[in-house]
Parts: structure tokens; sequence; C-alpha cells
């Protein structure tokens, strides 16, 4: 008898079990949200009100939200499928590993927010409000609502986004 690999065939199977596609991505996903935890162990505490936010909204501080979670929804909802952070996850929509540094007036014209804040929280509550320049329009991306986003998932959202800016 040979010393290859044995493989056991069942009546009404073709042949040996292949790991699903499915599998693959889901193991994938899992691989791609443990390394984007990993980055990041901060917990954000005070939220000003918009009209008292300092002009550097991209401190953590500025929001009652939890970078660790917002990172896990992160993974858990998709985002990491169509948008880029820290070089991991897709390109059909922007690149956000640097979205607190964005220079709205220049990078984003047209737009009409006070700070970086309320524009990732309009982008994520309503993203077909302002499609960037480039990418699909209207966006594929689902609101807050669809994704079915509480308030306190979107602050924690907004808290990881912030938190790729801090050093």
């Amino acid at each position: 008898m040979g010393s290859g690999p044995r493989h056991e065939f069942r009546e009404g199977t073709a042949g040996p079990a292949v790991p699903s596609l499915a599998l693959s991505l889901q193991v994938i996903l899992v691989l791609a949200v443990i390394v984007l935890v990993a980055g990041c162990a901060r917990r954000v505490t005070d939220v000003p009100p918009p009209a008292a936010r300092p002009q550097d909204p991209t401190a953590a501080s500025l929001l009652r939200g939890e970078p660790v979670r917002g990172e896990t929804l992160f993974g858990e909802k998709g985002c990491i499928g169509c948008h880029t952070v820290q070089g991991i996850g897709g390109q059909v929509g922007p690149n956000l590993t640097e979205v607190a540094r964005r220079d709205l007036a220049t990078e984003r014209p047209g737009g009409t927010w006070p700070d970086v804040v309320a524009y990732i929280e309009e982008s994520i509550r309503s993203p077909q409000a302002y499609v960037v320049p480039g990418f699909p329009t209207p966006s594929p991306m689902p609101s807050a609502e669809q994704f079915g986003l509480s308030d306190q998932d979107i602050t924690d959202l907004i808290a990881y986004l912030l938190s790729l800016a801090t050093p």
C-alpha cells in the first residue's frame, strides 16, 4: 500500500471534505479583527457638546466612547470589507487610517461640518449625505440604521477612528 494521504469516501459524496470559502473568509476576518484590536487599547472619556469642541478634534478624549469596542464593531459590521485601516481591508470606500487628520476644507470640498467628528458621524449615520469624490455614487455603504447601530455604537466607532490619529 502507498504512503500517501488516505481519504475516506462515503456514498453520496464527491470526495474529501474541502473547507468552504465562507469559512475561509470568516477566518480571515477574525484574524483581521485580532490584528486591529491588538493595535488599540485606550479608553476615551468626555464628550463636549459640538459647539464646545476644540478645533483639534483628533484627540481621543473628545468622545465618550471605547476605541477597542469601536474597532471590534468595525470588524463585526463588515466595515473592513470596504474600508482600509492601517493597510488592512477593502478599497470600495475611502481609506480611514488618517480620517481624523483630514483637512476637510481642501480634502472634502462642499462639506459644511464644524469638525472631523461631525464629518465622521454624518458619514456613518447618512453615508449618502456626502460621497467622497472618486468613489461610487450613490455610496454602497448602508446607513447606521440599516447596520442596526446604536448611538453608543456610533460613538465607539468614532472613538476608534479618532484613536488611529494618535501616535
